[in-house]
């Protein structure tokens, strides 16, 4: 009796169609050898024919089988609110699950409470079925990973043309950013408890065990907010010198680097900035350097949370704003030229106050230069204490924030700033929050949170 139930004639049926799909799989590739009229590419079509057919094949006996195990329960059970036996519907209900091998059909019974109007499928319940969105777990990790890389329309395009997963870009988006917004709260919980237990953080730390520099960098980047027009994304990068690559030639690379995104107020931000400091090792470091450029709310952060830091005024900063100025005061380049090497080398072999009184507004007469003096002059009179480039540099210390202008380009901007771009600023923080974990090379924060892993 046992061998006529529904399930053991799909498992028979599907085991002789896989055999026979793959007996016909086989003669068509030995023939096609034989007769030298196959190529690579078509063994290659021939495979994907091959195992499309025996996906189609298990997913059919898959739906089978757990209609059958399904429909077959009678579960007794009482509504959750009003306590009355749920009745079972006459009819079964059908429920659509998009997987990484395309659409699950099921049939599975629905509980019904007359008294509340409210039912449920025990089915659900008993495969972990997501309420807001009928996906599993694994294509719920791809989406995301695809959502933080590309616009939501391409990812969907993408994974019709390579996946064969049918699913709206407006749904692509809702999962991404239910995702993103899971993974920004646990991070901003754990920021505010690191923030606000500082002392119980610095107790740990074992003098004798610091070694190595570690860098941090801040910078902002403007998004399209509908309703709100351009508002900034603070970015931080957080990496230590032992994870420098080509240290001493211009182009070096960064072999490991922490990402911290957020759309809102400093305030905010140095918390997270905070958390993922002390995560990377801040307290047991002989030296954290710290970058700006300039900004009085970087280095009021920094005097707050590093005050031991060493604050170097981002030297690629400092020289735009000097270009900026000759630009203003010469018309001639081979003048403006002149000018320019002389003030930025005053500045970079060490010669700080002199270079300043170079910087004599009653040298000007135009109101325009004379207002460009003042200002360039100020910049740099607020920021001398960290522009001692010449030492920096013996000391053998990074003076450029390069390293979070290119956070900035690949973190942010090729996928927030696209063209004709506007977002919600939740979904703008959800994305970015996403972003910055695959930057960061941390999927695996993201997987904590869609398998449920997250303490």
């Amino acid at each position: 009796m046992e061998n006529n139930t529904g399930s053991n004639k799909a498992i028979a049926k599907l085991v002789n169609e896989c055999e026979s799909v793959v007996t016909d799989f086989s003669k068509e590739l030995k023939d096609g050898l034989e007769e030298k009229k196959i190529t690579i590419d078509n063994i290659e079509m021939l495979l994907l024919k091959t195992i499309s057919t025996l996906k189609t094949n298990l997913i059919k006996a898959t739906e089978e089988i757990v209609n059958e195990s399904a429909l077959k329960k009678k579960e007794v059970s009482y509504c959750e609110k009003c306590g009355k036996k749920h009745v079972i519907t006459s009819k079964s209900s059908n429920l659509v699950i998009n997987s990484m091998l395309g659409e699950l059909n099921l049939k599975r019974p629905w509980l019904f409470c007359r008294r509340c109007g409210e039912g449920y499928s025990p089915l659900d319940r008993e495969l972990e079925v997501n309420e807001n969105y009928k996906v599993t777990k694994a294509l719920v990790d791809l989406v995301c990973d695809f959502a933080q890389m590309l616009p939501f329309q391409e990812s969907s395009d993408v994974l019709n043309k390579h996946f064969n997963i049918n699913m709206a870009s407006s749904t692509i988006q809702k999962i991404s950013e239910d995702i993103g917004k899971k993974l920004y709260l646990n991070e901003k919980k754990e920021s505010d408890e690191l923030y606000n237990n500082q002392h119980k953080v610095i107790d740990k730390v074992i003098a004798q065990k610091k070694k190595g520099k570690l860098y941090i960098e801040c910078d902002g980047s403007m998004v399209a907010i509908r309703g709100d027009g351009w508002r900034e994304v603070k970015l931080g990068i957080i990496f230590s010198d032992l994870n420098v690559l080509n240290k001493n030639k211009p182009r070096h690379i960064i072999s490991e680097k922490d990402y911290v995104a957020y759309l809102g107020t400093a305030e905010e931000f140095k918390k997270m900035l905070w958390a993922s400091a002390v995560k990377n090792g801040c307290l047991n470091v002989e030296q954290i350097i710290f970058i700006g450029d300039g900004a009085q709310w970087i280095w009021n952060m920094v005097d707050e949370l590093f005050p031991d830091a060493e604050k170097i005024l981002d030297f690629y900063h400092f020289t735009e704003h000097v270009h900026d100025c000759g630009m203003v005061l010469y018309e001639d380049d081979k003048m403006r030229e002149t000018w320019v090497k002389d003030i930025i080398d005053g500045i970079n072999d060490g010669f700080i106050n002199e270079t300043l009184l170079k910087l004599n507004t009653g040298d000007y007469k135009k109101a325009a230069e004379i207002k460009e003096v003042k200002a360039l002059k100020t910049y740099l009179e607020n920021n001398k204490e960290r522009m001692n480039y010449k030492e920096y540099k013996e000391k053998g210390y990074f003076v450029g924030s390069g390293a979070v202008e290119g956070g900035n380009k690949c973190v942010i901007q090729q996928r927030l700033k696209l063209s004709g771009m506007r977002w919600s600023k939740e979904g703008a923080q959800y994305i970015a929050t996403l972003r910055s974990a695959k930057k960061s090379k941390k999927w695996e924060k993201v997987k904590e949170v869609i398998y449920n892993k997250c303490a």
